[in-house]
């Protein structure tokens, strides 16, 4: 296990079965008697079920880690970072897809105008201009950097401070999955604390577990979870402005994706298309009941 092997320190691993139907939580208690199971009876999200886990922790840093993740490399810099600066309020690392790419896991504080942008081929076409994103662009210097100060790192691989988890009450569980570790940083850094990042430790995020795309149900979850954030730190005036332009967007997308099937491009064209026209017809719903 990757955890063992890279931990370099003192530690337990609490693994959270989220209500699994295929056996996987009496397949952890066979071949991994070592690690401390939590079986929830009902599915609690990305951030219910990191909650619930959590509760149980007694270190002193508390290390989200996706179960579609392998550890490549000691953890240990991210904790010595954090011991040697007590500002630091959270710590991330350089995350690779499955194939050694590089993956974008740091990224800017969201705003109306950038969620919408983020979803145009303008942020491809100006990839280092941070109005038109969301993360920070690949290319970037900072992905390379031992340690650097940025506003949020991927949820995928987090290390925070228990007792500044606790202050802040952990994740916000009105996001069910998605937009919950820029949420968190951002309440961090409001705090006074710093969020780090760290290409000193390195891991690999099968993102989506390796399927070929994430599903509509990801899409559908990405467009509740910008609702939340907006509403909760811009105001309700805002959420209906986003919902009132992201609709188009998500639209337009369904359209491209459309297109690219019909044109033997894409083989799940057809899956995105729809995922996307649901999600604009639900932002519609949501402009229409403001």
């Amino acid at each position: 296990m990757s955890i063992q092997e890279h931990a370099g320190v003192p530690h337990e691993i609490i693994l959270v079965d989220n209500a699994s139907s295929d056996g996987s939580a009496e397949y952890v208690r066979q071949v991994h008697p070592e690690v401390r199971l939590i079986v929830s009876q009902a599915n609690l999200g990305f951030t219910g079920g990191n909650n619930l886990g959590a509760r149980a922790a007694k270190g002193r840093y508390l290390l989200l880690l996706n179960n579609d993740t392998v550890i490549r490399s000691p953890i240990a810099p991210l904790i010595e970072k954090m011991e040697a600066d007590a500002g630091i309020g959270v710590m991330g690392c350089r995350l690779l897809y499955g194939d050694g790419r590089l993956q974008e896991s740091i990224g800017y504080t969201p705003n109306v105008l950038s969620l919408v942008l983020s979803w145009t081929p303008l942020a491809s076409l100006f990839p280092g201009t941070k109005i038109f994103r969301r993360t920070v662009f690949r290319t970037s210097k900072l992905y390379e950097q031992k340690y650097v100060g940025v506003d949020w790192v991927s949820g995928a691989c987090l290390l925070t401070r228990v007792a500044l988890w606790e202050q802040l009450g952990g994740l916000d569980e009105r996001y069910f999955m998605y937009m919950e570790e820029v949420d968190y940083c951002l309440r961090v850094r409001k705090t006074g604390y710093f969020v780090g990042y760290s290409s000193a430790c390195q891991v690999t995020h099968f993102e989506g577990a390796g399927r070929p795309w994430v599903g509509e149900r990801a899409v559908l979850n990405t467009a509740d979870s910008y609702m939340v954030y907006i509403a909760k730190f811009h105001g309700r005036t805002a959420v209906l402005v986003l919902r009132a332009l992201l609709a188009p967007v998500f639209a337009l997308r369904a359209l491209a994706y459309w297109a690219v099937y019909m044109m033997r491009l894409d083989s799940y064209g057809t899956e995105k298309s729809r995922a996307y026209l649901l999600a604009a017809l639900k932002l519609i719903r949501g402009c229409a009941r403001l």
